[in-house]
């Protein structure tokens, strides 16, 4: 035993800076990995506690207030699996909010009395100011402060119809039910003064709302259908229904896609951690074979001498494991925030003890793993031919590339032969040079498709995304929009619900798919003619192309013929295609009143909107400016975009820089006596220092070019991957060729400047004592 502690002492004397260098990779991909690890863990459990915490409903749905029966309540509470119904009233509109993150914001709010008893969808002031120095106080959800960018005290202005509202945010809410706009419809708080004085003006918007939970066990699904059948049967209108489920589908989607890109971080500097130890144990085998045979002369056993490079690894594992954990939960709580505000929920995350423990047996066992498969062959080494500097099976190397005989500039068959020499170096600087660049292909994927062209992303989220949408029953507006100049294309395009199977789903009815400017089928095809339909992904298991289908609407049940599969990642797959003639068949009488405009690329959205209204008068219902609404919700993602690929171009520097390190140092060291021949021969410094750093440049630059390469067949499988945790089963990236090769070159230039840089120590060293060391 005392042998071994000797040695393992030894070896932390004499190789501390392998161990340092190996120890900062391992700090980063504990780093990462523990992030991902706590908000896998904590969460998705944050919002579960959160949801039981405040008596959150399971399901919420409007009415107008003037449907409302006495008796609805008892039938909701008659529906098996529902165990308890509370009614509230409210106000709900569509409204444009002011100034909301510096632009005007079309959304649906309802205006809830803050002062009501609640005994579900509880509400919790987390911020407040005296409301009585305000005129018209209002709480908000956190959702507004988050993003946008309002504090308490601030004046809000909301446009119903051709009125203003201003109210004073007196407090944040913090609630469960409609805290996030992701499920279209936002909820705000006024004292009970202030909402009676907003109801006489709004009082043809008053709402009834029905909130019913549900037992765990019940079928969700089943409960939605008896909710549409039972305001089908009572010929009452639904406003709009919400479940949990959907809604916390819109507010951890992106929370989901962090956790996935912080794995998949974390695991691929694993990898260039394993590769790096798998090196420098071969490296310290090659070294130190001669040490290795005197010890076993020495009466220490393969075993001993494997634990003693075994143990160090484990031990700095162990302990840059807690250290980086530790750093790790001061960068948490800002994630935390950024999250939030998309999130629409504050959650505190605590040391997680079960993810430093995951993350510690991860690190230990593949350092382990391959400590122990690369010092192996100790095992086989025999005293006397270790003591020669062999192991005893290495055969005598091939003179690649012999100078006196080789054609060709010297300078450069020396780079080219050392190049060939250095096997080992060339194997871990090509593996990690084709992880880094999938890291950077994978950065300038995100960056392109996020801040260049947004809409490829937000399509891949959204559905249909038209510039402005109108609202009008007049046949006049629609033939106006389509000779209009400024004017691309206009669509009819709605949605309506429909069930299938007894399922309620979503139906986006339009004149014709084949002008859609987001085509959301992934597989088929969109319907042409009335008999046919597209389903969303959640039916693919069950029907396939060229089935049929009954679709119902009321007592109207109506056959369809399958031609192709879509998605609807806001609905989680329940959603369908029908044209107009398709969607006549189970509603008559319908006649499309929503229409979507698609503007020239030089058109005002605002202008057009105020031009429109004005010369239609009192045609116009309502507009949306549909593009300003993405837009500000893409400048949500860009932030979180821009901060992850500053964190992937940070941590490829560090990892290079890190693996050249090593690599060149190595080198220096194996060829102190080559350099000082050079130099005493008339070699200058600046000359070495170039020709070692060139000596790596072939490798890594066939590498990262067959990585950036590769990024065309290897992206779209990443970035499918990824869409599919959030329901995206077709995504709208694009690969571009040069864009992956401008990456590649950027990395190549960076390659090549930290290698000169680590270089620099031969200048240092003179001739004199290169040799005679």
């Amino acid at each position: 035993m005392g042998k071994l502690k000797n040695l393992i002492k030894y070896n932390f004397k004499s190789e501390t800076t392998q161990y340092i260098s190996y120890g900062i990779i391992i700090f980063l991909t504990a780093f990462i990995l523990n992030i991902a690890f706590v908000l896998t863990f904590q969460v998705e459990n944050a919002y579960e506690d959160r949801f039981i915490e405040l008596e959150t409903a399971n399901y919420n749905f409007c009415i107008p207030a003037v449907q409302d029966e006495d008796i609805l309540e008892d039938k909701c509470l008659e529906i098996s699996g529902v165990e308890e119904v509370e009614k509230l009233d409210g106000i709900k509109v569509s409204s444009i909010v002011k100034d909301f993150r510096g632009t005007d914001f079309t959304m649906n709010v309802i205006f809830y009395n803050l002062d009501e008893d609640r005994k579900l969808n509880l509400l919790e002031i987390q911020e407040e100011d005296d409301k009585s120095d305000f005129e018209n106080p209002i709480y908000v959800p956190e959702y507004y402060i988050q993003f946008g960018q309002y504090s308490v005290g601030d004046t809000i202005c909301f446009e119903i119809g051709d009125d203003e509202y201003d109210f004073q945010i007196a407090g944040v809410i913090n609630e469960m039910q409609y805290g996030n706009y992701g499920t279209g419809l936002i909820g705000l708080y006024l004292p009970d003064e202030v909402y009676q004085d907003t109801l006489e003006n709004l009082e043809t918007y008053k709402v009834v709302e029905y909130s019913l939970r549900t037992t765990e066990q019940t079928d969700k699904i089943k409960i939605k259908n008896k909710i549409n059948d039972l305001l089908e049967e009572e010929n009452i209108t639904l406003l709009s229904l919400s479940s949990s489920e959907d809604g916390k589908q819109a507010r951890m989607m992106v929370c989901k896609l962090t956790i996935s890109i912080l794995v998949a971080f974390a695991f691929i500097i694993l990898l260039v951690s394993i590769f790096l130890c798998k090196f420098k144990i071969q490296n310290t085998i090659e070294e130190k074979i001669a040490s290795m045979g005197v010890l076993k002369a020495l009466g220490y056993t393969g075993g001993m001498i494997i634990q003693s490079m075994v143990f160090p690894y484990l031990a700095i594992v162990t302990l840059v494991t807690i250290i980086s954990v530790a750093a790790s939960y001061t960068v948490i709580p800002t994630l935390s925030n950024m999250l939030a505000l998309q999130s629409g929920f504050s959650f505190n995350l605590k040391f997680d003890i079960n993810a430093f423990l995951t993350v510690l047996i991860v690190l230990e066992i593949s350092t382990l793993a391959f400590v122990l498969f690369s010092a192996r062959r100790i095992r086989k080494l025999q005293p006397i031919t270790a003591i020669r500097g062999t192991t005893g099976s290495i055969k005598g190397k091939k003179n690649h590339l012999p100078l006196d005989e080789t054609p060709g500039n010297l300078k450069f068959n020396i780079i080219l032969k050392n190049t060939i020499l250095s096997a080992q170096h060339n194997v871990l600087l090509f593996s990690v040079s084709f992880l880094v660049m999938v890291l950077m292909a994978f950065a300038s994927t995100l960056l392109y498709n996020v801040i260049v062209k947004p809409d490829n992303f937000m399509t891949t989220l959204l559905e249909e995304t038209p510039d402005v949408v109108l609202q009008t029953n007049e046949e006049s507006v629609r033939m106006g929009l389509k000779k209009d100049a400024q004017v691309e294309k206009v669509l009819e395009y709605s949605m309506q619900n429909v069930k299938i199977s007894e399922n309620s789903i979503t139906a986006f009815v339009c004149d014709d798919f084949s002008r859609v400017s987001n085509d959301l089928c992934y597989k088929g095809r969109n319907p042409n003619d009335e008999t046919e339909i597209a389903i969303g992904n959640i039916f693919e298991e069950n029907y396939e192309i060229g089935d049929k289908i009954e679709i119902s609407h009321g007592d109207v049940v109506v056959s369809y013929i399958i031609v192709g599969f879509i998605q609807g990642v806001n609905y989680q797959g329940s959603v369908c295609e029908l044209t107009n003639e398709g969607y006549k068949r189970i509603e008559k009488d319908y006649q499309a009143n929503s229409l979507y405009v698609y503007l020239k690329d030089e058109v005002d959205q605002e202008g057009f909107i105020e031009r429109i209204e004005s010369e239609q008068n009192d045609k116009i219902i309502s507009s949306v400016n549909y593009a300003k609404n993405m837009e500000i919700s893409q400048s949500m993602y860009s932030k979180l975009v821009i901060l992850i690929v500053a964190v992937i171009f940070a941590l490829t520097i560090l990892i290079v820089l890190l693996i050249l390190y090593v690599i060149i140092r190595s080198q220096i060291t194996q060829r102190k006596h080559e350099f000082g021949i050079y130099k005493a021969i008339g070699y200058s410094n600046n000359q070495l220092t170039l020709q070692l750093a060139f000596s790596f440049l072939p490798v890594s630059v066939i590498s990262i070019l067959i990585s950036a390469g590769l990024g065309i067949l290897y992206m779209p499988v990443i970035n499918q991957a990824l869409f599919e945790i959030i329901g995206a089963e077709k995504n709208n990236f694009e690969i571009l060729v040069p864009v992956l090769f401008l990456f590649a070159l950027l990395q190549i230039v960076i390659n090549f400047v930290i290698s000169i840089g680590l270089s620099m120590p031969i200048k240092k060293i003179s001739a004199y004592s290169l040799i005679k060391e």
